[in-house]
């Protein structure tokens, strides 16, 4: 815990000790209208906020909520278990729930048992389905799948029984067989039995089969073998199983596995957001949310094995061990030219929008716009170019053998004719017959080639980055860069093996660094010429990488080493929960989050939002038509690494009074009273349980502009006060909260020996997530407040002056809310039912409203409060 954190904690403390000797009734008190519930939320589960405090009105409940998701940004970690590790790809799918942010996707990874999906609660393997009485495994099936042909439906099916069933197909058909052959002599049951058995295997890819009564049979089976031969009686027993076996209708839960689509393993992942791509070594599977589509080369791919994958909205690039294809929405769709990328492997692949697309092949870069393929780009000639000098400008790593191998490559490529600055005549060719004239438009490769494998391929913003097996390489259009890499210039009597031995933290052997310098720096013996400049290790940009993407304004490179950043032009380890260290697998971000992928588990950034609430009411309308409540609260900053900062504002008008004479009940004037309040909020993460908060208000009362009789000065008075909170997340489903509130000097008005106590108050709640299903969420809560100022008074007064809210929250597929709680005031005599009901809009409003219902010992009955609040 740093310091910045233990002083919020002993500030808690020291408050809490202050406040603890001093208790209370109300009556003692001003300025109640701090004490006054914000939000029509919070009005409808009967007040109880403290332990949820999840929204902009936290400001007023509970500080420590702005250090909680979803207003604070926070690390989610999930696990994989040892059966699915270790994870291959991950990419994200808009999830079926609609849940905001990271909640609103699944995650999709390929594991050691092959596709598999997480729903930020648990791992699957395979989809489940609840089943009505009408349906069969092949019609779910059949539409699941988007299948058509009966023999690949069939061969689903039977993946779908086997997946189902307790035991294969070919165990219960030798077990059915088993006992026909073991029947005895004369027996009187022997033609219905062979029914029976005949039935059951037929029963098997409908999953029609109670296998607790198999079970049943095969263990007088087992007990009957002992003796050798199987006795009448348990024949019968055995016969009872197998007739009673047979179910009429499917599971009420099936399960649909993922990989009962694919034939072959599946090799890399895409996604849109919408649409899920999955690779195979037999062709390319698609996942809309709802069912699946399959295509191989009958539907137009180049070649079944699907080697890379990048997804755009509403289509995809394809790459294939023989080329390149598109998905163009409907249907597989070959590219027009089918010259400029050669029919081979595509390593990787990135597309920036349709139409600019760029792919590896045969360790050169090639790149589609929308016309053609190419492995060139255009360039404009500078003063003193020549092809030796654009040769050593784009070369990679900068050796003699690489910038050989680019002029080669540039001077194979026809250039137009030369022409003069008069872009509308030809040079005469007497004069000049090179192209490289400057100011001349050319077209020159990307590069010689890449060095080692590549793994990634990303583009950001105007530049290209590329993975290799030796590190990250970027293109910004003007050159390559390799920030791995500095160049080192041989020395008198340095040799290979004393480069090697410098090497800077790489966890690899001599011998395997040794030949990385070798690869990379094109040498063809460990013999080095002094002057000679090479290209050696400087930092972990030069391990192997393994995907690329961009985050809060910086590159992430997921590498064998750790993650890395870059971020204003320089690197670092990326100091994201504690995977700056540790190899990583995968990264890839969308607006607002960052899914990063290790071996064994996956790390979530989830970015906290911003948040405002505004809530008027009319205040006591039988009373008084113009005294009303008005609360705006706001959560908009995010203080990176530290916190978030907010406020609220809170105004309660008292109407427009009479002003008569001291002792003359005449009129002689007007005026208003309100109270005002402005708070300014902060909440942070002490841990990853642990969430506290501070808040500070300056208060303005203004009950008159004059004095009454004899007292002089006005009626108006000026204080601040400060609030603590706390919330402890014990669990993914149970959270308490502590707040003290209100704490300050006293409010004087015109006479200081009158001056009255704030409404100081503890809270504590506890706030039960009793269920988190994808379009069912049920949360209960329950509180106990107790008013601080005032004179000591005995033990069972204090109890009786603890106040008691309780309330639950039923959300509906995030969209809409019932509320009901309770509030039970003892000493205030107020016991009262409330009501409320909310509903969410485009994941960006709420509308909440509640209720007290007619009740003739409280004030507040038959009152409606309404609040909108609205995030991004």
């Amino acid at each position: 815990m740093n310091a910045r954190k233990a002083l919020i904690v002993v500030a808690v403390i020291v408050s809490l000790f202050a406040a603890t000797p001093s208790y209370a009734n109300i009556s003692n008190t001003s300025v109640l209208f701090l004490r006054i519930a914000p939000g029509a939320r919070a009005a409808g589960m009967g007040e109880a906020f403290v332990a949820i405090a999840d929204d902009a009105t936290a400001t007023h409940w509970n500080p420590a909520g702005l250090g909680t998701y979803p207003i604070a940004s926070t690390w989610v970690e999930a696990s994989l278990p040892a059966a699915y590790r270790p994870v291959k790809s991950l990419v994200a799918l808009k999830a079926a729930s609609g849940g905001e942010r990271y909640l609103g996707y699944d995650i999709w990874a390929i594991g050691a048992k092959g596709i598999i999906r997480y729903d930020n609660k648990r791992w699957y393997t395979a989809e489940l389905f609840r089943t009505r009485t009408d349906q069969t495994v092949q019609g779910l099936v059949t539409k699941y799948f988007n299948l058509s042909d009966q023999a690949r439906t069939d061969t689903v099916v039977a993946r779908v029984a086997r997946l189902n069933s307790a035991m294969s197909y070919d165990t219960l058909a030798a077990y059915v067989q088993a006992v026909q052959a073991a029947v005895p002599q004369g027996y009187k049951d022997t033609a219905a039995l062979r029914t029976a058995c005949d039935s059951l295997l037929a029963l098997y890819p409908q999953c029609r089969i109670s296998w607790d009564r198999i079970a049943e049979g095969r263990h007088v089976w087992a007990d009957g073998a002992k003796g050798g031969t199987i006795s009448p009686r348990d024949m019968d027993r055995i016969f009872f199983s197998l007739e009673h076996a047979r179910n009429r209708f499917i599971p009420e839960e099936l399960q649909i596995p993922y990989s009962a689509i694919l034939e072959g393993e599946p090799t890399t992942l895409a996604s849109n957001g919408d649409v899920l791509f999955v690779g195979t070594t037999s062709g390319l599977a698609l996942y809309n949310g709802r069912s699946w589509r399959t295509f191989t080369e009958a539907d137009g791919l180049p070649s079944g094995y699907i080697t890379a994958l990048a997804a755009l909205p509403g289509s995809a690039v394809i790459g294939t061990s023989r080329g390149a294809a598109m998905y163009d929405g409907a249907g597989i769709a070959k590219f027009k030219d089918t010259v400029g990328l050669p029919a081979d492997t595509v390593v990787a692949l990135a597309a920036r929008r349709a139409g600019d697309f760029y792919a590896v092949v045969h360790n050169d870069l090639f790149h589609w716009d929308g016309i053609r393929w190419s492995n060139n780009m255009g360039y404009t000639v500078a003063v003193d170019d020549t092809p030796e000098t654009i040769a050593t400008k784009f070369a990679i790593y900068g050796s003699a053998a690489e910038r050989k191998t680019y002029l080669e490559k540039l001077l194979q490529i026809p250039q137009a004719e030369p022409v003069s600055k008069d872009t509308t005549k030809i040079i005469d060719s007497t004069v000049a017959t090179s192209p490289f004239v400057p100011g001349n438009n050319i077209v020159v490769p990307y590069l010689a080639g890449f060095r080692g494998r590549v793994t990634s391929l990303s583009l950001i913003g105007d530049a290209i980055w590329v993975g290799t097996e030796y590190g990250v390489l970027y293109f910004d259009k003007n050159r390559w860069h390799t920030p791995g890499y500095r160049d080192a210039k041989v020395a008198d009597g340095q040799t290979l093996a004393s480069f090697t031995a410098e090497r800077r933290g790489v966890p690899v052997d001599t011998q395997a660094y040794g030949q990385i310098l070798r690869t990379i720096n094109d040498l063809s013996s460990d013999t080095l010429v002094v002057g000679q400049v090479l290209k050696v290790r400087a930092n972990p940009a030069a391990s192997w990488v393994n995907s690329i993407s961009f985050h809060d304004e910086a590159v992430v490179v997921a590498t064998s080493e750790g993650l890395l950043e870059y971020r204003d032009n320089q690197w670092a380890r990326a100091d994201i929960h504690g995977l700056g260290n540790t190899p990583t697998r995968t990264v890839f971000a969308n607006q607002e989050e960052l899914w990063l992928g290790t071996a064994d588990r996956v790390v979530i950034s989830a970015r906290g939002r911003s948040e405002a609430t505004v809530m008027h009411t009319k205040w006591l309308p039988e009373l008084a038509s113009d005294l009303y409540y008005d609360f705006a609260g706001i959560a908009p900053a995010h203080l990176k690494g530290l916190g978030t900062i907010g406020g609220n504002i809170t105004f309660i008008s008292y109407g427009t009074f009479l002003r008569t004479g001291e002792q003359n009940p005449n009129i002689i004037g007007t005026f208003e009273s309100f109270d005002l309040a402005a708070t300014v909020s902060f909440g942070t993460s002490l841990s990853n349980k642990l969430k506290a908060g501070i808040s500070t208000k300056v208060i303005y009362s203004r009950l008159s502009d004059q004095g009454a009789g004899q007292e002089q000065g006005k009626g108006t008075a000026t204080g601040f006060a400060l609030d603590f909170g706390f919330l402890y997340q014990k669990s993914s489903r149970t959270t308490f909260g502590l707040a003290v509130t209100n704490l300050g000097p006293k409010m004087t008005y015109i006479d200081a020996a009158q001056a009255d106590p704030l409404p100081s108050n503890l809270a504590i709640g506890i706030a039960y997530k009793l269920k988190q299903a994808d379009y069912l969420r049920i949360l209960v809560t329950a509180e106990a407040n107790k008013l601080l100022p005032g004179t000591n008074s005995s033990f069972s007064q204090e109890l009786k002056e603890v106040i008691l809210n309780g309330g639950l929250e039923v959300v509906y597929a995030n969209l809409i809310a019932g509320r009901v709680g309770y509030i039970y005031d003892q000493e205030g005599k107020i016991k009262t039912l409330t009501l409320g009901a909310g509903l969410s809009l485009l994941k960006r409003f709420r509308f909440d409203f509640a209720y007290i219902p007619s009740n003739s010992s409280v004030a507040l009955a038959n009152t409606l409060r309404s609040s909108i609040s609205v995030w991004w």
